[in-house]
């Protein structure tokens, strides 16, 4: 994203939101390490039903009746009252869409319903002669109000943030409707510190059936009342200015135009009260921004559930997808685009193939297509550079190699490309920093983090190392052999992978 995010603003172009998967969910910028079997498992799309019945799962009836003692009362829940209540939550719908309403909007009839009936024990433990007008609401406001009461009913319908959940099925995977293995593969002994790119599909998910909490629902209808309370001095402030200004004969507005010639002073004198930031900002903190088209790059990384996402963020499903399935490294990632697409665009969407490669010169995609299933058709290469891949055996003098590089580059870029776990150490003994430095002339990366870029020279570590690194190492193994605008170099610290060795590759010393 760092790569690309100033090409529109510098050509004046600001109301286009980019985000990179894991930024889209509001306030989660996901960047922590994720295993390749968490990664699978969470990109599912099972796990779309696996949520929504978690998410049930909350609504609980106990098995047996809860004695509550508040103040010198004793009041009781019955299963019984408790599976009635759930049942009218439950059957509450959205008045535009018939949809069922989200878990924390329904908790609001099943507190009612609840409140209800502890107000009937209430009622009839006091008795009814004795309360005077007004009395039953005073007592259900204090029994809404008495902490037991509030305890018992978070336990049987707590109202929840996505965070609060996913982090609380992570800890108890056991709520979860998977295989052992698979509740293994995400289970986490405390709530995570940091999310994960995989994570964030799943935030949205559970924010579309969870719903606003009842406290950010408060606090949305505060901001509101004070908005318009704004809204309300600003047009009585240009009514009395108004007023004035033509009793004073300084201006002239006929009668039928003062109401919109007041309404327009009003808006101008409350401008502070409107949404700040550009339009971009403005929609990227909003999830429920519906967007008119959307890119996708990289599409081939994306999991069923990061789909998921991305359409509701583009209901008229208007979108360009670019991406190559011979490079396809993500756990999740797709393996056919009907895979990926007819779940959420069936019979929408067409393919148009791009067959010229204008970036990685003919040699060297000569090489990296040895790596490509049987029947796949490399893309034509525009460019020779005259330069054959070199390779070194045995790991050689892998600082002098990338000196000699930078050198034959001049003020161009090299990129050493490594397995992960040997991206540390390869850091280290090349004197840079361990993290992708775009702006150095020599970077490391892995496969992952290269993927969409491009350098003047590339010098590929252990490629045998990085075809095992993965599930799918050797479409990452592809990836970084076609990074290069100009120059591609090997270092062998192991084996030669098969593919390369069958395509003749004359690993001696360049």
């Amino acid at each position: 994203m760092r790569y690309i995010d100033q090409v529109l603003p510098s050509l004046g172009e600001n109301d286009v939101v980019l985000a990179a998967i894991g930024s889209l969910y509001p306030g989660v910028d996901a960047r922590a390490p994720e295993t390749p079997q968490a990664a699978r498992v969470k990109g599912g799309a099972a796990m779309a039903g696996v949520l929504a019945r978690a998410v049930a799962g909350l609504q609980q009836v106990p098995s047996r009746t809860i004695e509550i003692t508040a103040g010198d009362a004793a009041y009781r829940l019955t299963p019984r009252a408790c599976e009635q209540a759930r049942a009218r939550a439950r059957s509450q719908r959205d008045k535009l869409t018939g949809a069922p309403l989200p878990h924390n909007q329904a908790r609001r009839t099943f507190v009612k319903v609840m409140l209800d009936e502890l107000t009937r024990q209430a009622v009839r433990q006091l008795g009814r002669r004795t309360l005077a007008p007004g009395d039953e609401q005073d007592l259900r406001d204090e029994l809404a109000a008495e902490p037991a009461i509030r305890r018992a009913l978070d336990v049987l319908w707590p109202d929840l943030t996505p965070e609060q959940l996913l982090a609380l099925l992570y800890t108890e995977p056991g709520r979860l409707d998977l295989t052992e293995g698979e509740r293994a593969a995400l289970a986490r002994p405390a709530s995570p510190a940091a999310w994960t790119v995989a994570d964030v599909p799943l935030l949205d998910e559970l924010a579309e059936l969870l719903g606003e909490t009842g406290a950010a629902g408060r606090a949305a209808a505060r901001q509101q009342a004070e908005e318009q309370a704004e809204s309300a001095e600003a047009l009585e402030y240009a009514t009395r200015i108004v007023d004035e200004l033509r009793q004073a004969d300084a201006i002239e507005v006929p009668v039928l135009e003062v109401e919109t010639f007041t309404a327009w002073i009003a808006g101008r004198n409350n401008t502070e009260a409107g949404p700040r930031g550009s339009l971009a900002e403005r929609a990227l903190a909003d999830r429920q921004w519906a967007y008119g088209h959307v890119v996708v790059d990289e599409a081939q990384e994306l999991s069923a559930m990061a789909w998921r996402m991305l359409i509701r963020r583009c209901p008229s499903r208007s979108m360009t997808v670019v991406g190559d399935l011979n490079q396809t490294g993500a756990a999740g990632g797709a393996g056919t685009w009907a895979q990926v697409l007819d779940p959420v665009a069936a019979g929408r969407w067409r393919t148009a193939r791009l067959t010229v490669n204008y970036r990685t010169p003919k040699p060297a995609m000569e090489l990296a297509a040895a790596l490509l299933p049987a029947g796949a058709e490399p893309p034509v290469s525009v460019r020779d550079s005259g330069e054959a891949p070199w390779c070194s055996p045995h790991g050689g003098d892998l600082a002098g190699l990338v000196r000699r590089e930078a050198g034959l580059t001049g003020d161009g870029r090299v990129a050493v490309i490594a397995p992960p776990a040997r991206i540390a150490g390869t850091a280290a003994a090349l004197g840079v920093s361990p993290g992708p430095d775009l702006d150095a002339p020599v970077t490391v990366l892995t496969p992952e983090l290269a993927k969409g870029l491009e350098f003047d020279s590339v010098v590929v570590l252990d490629p045998a190392g990085i075809e095992q690194a993965s599930p799918r190492g050797r479409a990452d193994l592809y990836v970084a052999l076609t990074r290069t605008t100009r120059r591609l170099g090997l270092v062998i610290t192991g084996d030669v992978p098969p593919g390369l060795a069958a395509a003749g590759l004359d690993c001696a010393a360049p």
